[in-house]
């Protein structure tokens, strides 16, 4: 980020009205489906049947996909009334299978269904217990067999949301899902006008939406951000495009002290239920209208604001046709429909709130089953000086898997610091050695050593980015993986790097697995070490065929006990799988299974099988089930302003979740301001503590910073645990970094 001069400002201001010119409009129409609509329709004497179950469900990930088996169809209207019945067995069939601790369903679809023209999704009312926001208190919640669901998203098929080249359209997303999540507070209340009267002029479409008159400030619920033209008339700047304040009021994300007056243009030929259109101009009447008329009229907030949830838990189903075949590239757009929407919902509400789209379940073993501070101890009495070795030969290796294990425990900080330091004096002879030593260097050791190293390791390189262990060996894709990983996590090299990634994938087998030696048979632990580094090293490797043909093949090696291994299932297959499989879109049985078997054979000392390699990498793959795994995510920090001067205070934001075991309070994180031209540069800092964090939850950070540097180009980073002071199932993930600029 650059602190700008202020002759920067004009131009800002140029670029966001040339911006504004490009906004592509997704205009909703008539899409919430009320809880008297739904109640009639249940009460109808044409109703159809009991809602029939609906079996096979499963999770990938956290998504549920759930084939939609019924004979009824899934249109909005079916025999000429409200379709109901394919919404509760869906939601019943749904929560039969998994906990009721759910706020909400998002359900998108693999097939077309009839609904309205022009509408891209619907909101179902299932419950409301808000008072004061123009919602009358209601609960049909047992008809969807919930005593918690509020409501009930149609977010329409996933094709809906990709471009003609098949990349996502993250504004269709946006708007499409923030404008149904809206349904649930906002664009219902009415105010008391100068005549003491109560007034429905903020209200446009089916009274459900906010007037085409409103100054709404581009609210994803209608009106319009209305310039001001001084000569009677109003532009419509911008639609939209985010939450406005009294959205965020009555979401229960604002205070009413800090709703500011908001303006109501006055023409009585307009039509308030007209939809937005970027560049209207009219001629109009401005009303200000404050939220203490708003109150009056509804009445308080109730819960407010300071004890209103800020957190909704909300499951995805994916609907496919009974018998389909899942295709992965399917899964990756809907995880990037998730991504996207948890993302943009977090920054338009000003990191207020959360929307946590996925599982929410629990781990398929207790701590009963494993004794994850006996495999500590373990680890840690294993040492010989400071290193770890179950043979001479194999110092290296387990050395650098026993650091990974035990830098996720803040009580084994010192060892690892020690055993970082002595890595760096052990001979590697091997290449697949060397890099691995690289890559544990480059973490736990000395980056200078790692650097010199990786200058000795790249002049062994083969011809088309193929490494073998020694020179005379031919290549191998376990050693080419372990350089990749290694050049990459340095951030040098890039023309190795890329040639190595090339190189891998000219020699994937035709059945998408990779084999121990050229020209050989797939098995189970190359696949997974070239899996794992494209997982490491690729911006989205997801997104390549390879890559999810390789995925879908380690699958099918899963053994019946839960494992994984070519001729028997293996500790250190099956906790190679854990490390991949756990940031995939999988059936999560198949996780499951992995965790059972690796818990099941812990022994009563807390190793595996007596070996320091098994005991380390089944730590490593185990812990994040069992420990805190605090996370942040770039997209969700912000900053304003976003383009600072050198002078400004900085009001910092940040949500940091937790997908392990319970975080305690006082956490610590800390805001660093770094050198971008040299990142390990860190100008200015300041720190804060976290609230406690439950498994599954999250919390929200904010701090204002004047940080007193000189004008230049920095980078800011959020960094979690920056001491290394608590347990944590994943230490890699703790840190985010946005450029400012």
């Amino acid at each position: 980020m650059k602190y700008p001069t202020a002759s920067r400002r004009v131009l800002l201001l140029a670029v966001t009205v040339v911006f504004l010119l490009f906004v592509v409009v997704f205009s909703q129409a008539a899409d919430l489906i009320s809880h008297e609509e739904i109640q009639t329709a249940l009460e109808s004497p044409s109703a159809q049947s009991a809602a029939k179950d609906l079996s096979g469900g499963t999770w990938f990930g956290d998504v549920f996909v759930l084939p939609y088996s019924s004979s009824e169809p899934y249109d909005l209207y079916s025999g000429g009334g409200l379709n109901v019945e394919p919404r509760q067995s869906v939601a019943r069939s749904f929560l039969a299978e998994n906990p009721d601790n759910y706020d909400f369903l998002l359900i998108l679809t693999r097939f077309d269904f009839v609904g309205e023209d022009g509408v891209l999704g619907f909101y179902w009312e299932i419950r409301n217990d808000t008072q004061g926001i123009g919602i009358q208190q209601f609960d049909i919640g047992d008809a969807f067999g919930s005593n918690r669901l509020q409501g009930y998203i149609d977010g329409g098929r996933v094709s809906q949301y990709l471009l003609e080249d098949g990349s996502m359209d993250s504004n269709r997303v946006q708007v499409v899902l923030n404008h149904e999540m809206a349904h649930r507070w906002s664009g219902r209340c009415t105010f008391i006008d100068d005549d003491g009267q109560n007034s429905t002029a903020l209200l446009g479409l089916d009274a459900a939406h906010w007037s085409y008159l409103l100054d709404s400030d581009a609210s994803y619920l209608y009106g319009s951000d209305w310039r001001d033209n001084h000569d009677g008339s109003f532009t419509a700047a911008d639609i939209e495009s985010g939450y406005s304040e009294l959205d965020l009021y009555l979401m229960g994300l604002l205070p009413p002290d800090e709703v500011a007056p908001f303006t109501l243009l006055e023409n009585p030929a307009i039509s308030a239920e007209a939809l937005p259109h970027l560049g209207d101009t009219i001629d109009a009447a401005p009303v200000t209208v404050d939220i203490d008329q708003v109150i009056a009229a509804e009445g308080a907030r109730i819960p407010a604001f300071s004890d209103a949830p800020k957190e909704n838990r909300v499951a995805l189903i994916y609907l496919v046709e009974d018998g389909a075949e899942i295709d992965q590239s399917e899964l990756d757009s809907i995880k990037e429909i998730r991504s996207l929407w948890m993302r943009s919902f977090f920054r338009e509400t000003g990191g207020r709130a959360v929307v946590d789209v996925g599982k929410a379940g629990s781990s398929p073993v207790s701590t009963s089953d494993f004794d994850l501070q006996a495999a500590k101890l373990w680890l840690e009495r294993a040492a010989e000086g400071e290193l770890w070795r179950d043979s001479q030969s194999t110092t290296v290796r387990d050395t650098t898997e026993a650091l990974t294990a035990l830098a996720r425990f803040a009580s084994s900080s010192a060892l690892v610091v020690s055993g970082g330091e002595a890595l760096g004096d052990v001979q590697a002879e091997s290449v697949e050695l060397l890099a691995r030593q690289i890559e544990a260097l480059s973490v736990y050791g000395s980056t200078g050593r790692a650097e010199a190293l990786a200058e000795e390791l790249v002049e062994r390189e083969g011809e088309e980015g193929i490494w073998g262990a020694f020179g005379r060996y031919s290549e191998d894709p376990v050693s080419s993986a372990c350089v990749l990983r290694a050049l990459s996590g340095l951030g040098a090299h890039e023309s190795a790097v890329d040639s190595t990634w090339a190189g891998l994938l000219a020699r994937q087998n035709s059945d998408g697995g990779w084999s121990w030696f050229s020209r050989g048979p797939s098995a189970v632990y190359p696949t997974l070490e070239v899996l794992l580094a494209g997982i490491l090293t690729q911006s989205d490797p997801e997104s390549s065929p390879a890559f999810s043909q390789a995925a879908g093949w380690v699958l099918t090696q899963q053994r019946s006990d839960g494992g994984f291994g070519d001729s028997f299932s293996g500790i250190l297959e099956t906790s190679l799988f854990l490390r991949v499989f756990s940031r995939l879109a999988v059936d999560q049985s198949k996780i499951n299974e992995a965790i059972v078997f690796l818990a099941q054979r812990q022994e009563n000392n807390g190793s595996w099988s007596g070996r320091i390699v098994d005991s380390a990498v089944a730590t490593t793959a185990l812990a994040p089930y069992f420990m805190a795994d605090p996370y942040v995510l770039s997209d969700e920090i912000m900053v304003t302003p976003p383009s600072p001067f050198e002078d400004d205070e900085l009001v910092l934001q940040a949500a940091v979740r937790n997908s392990g075991g319970t975080l305690p309070s006082g956490s610590a994180y800390r805001w660093e301001l770094l050198d971008a031209a040299h990142p390990e540069t860190i100008w200015a800092s300041i720190s804060g503590q976290l609230p406690e964090i439950v498994a599954g939850g999250w919390a929200a950070v904010q701090d204002n910073w004047t940080p007193n540097v000189p004008a230049g180009t920095y980078l800011l980073r959020l960094n979690v645990d920056p001491d290394f002071e608590i347990d944590d199932g994943d230490p890699g993930n703790n840190r985010a970094t946005i450029p400012l600029e």
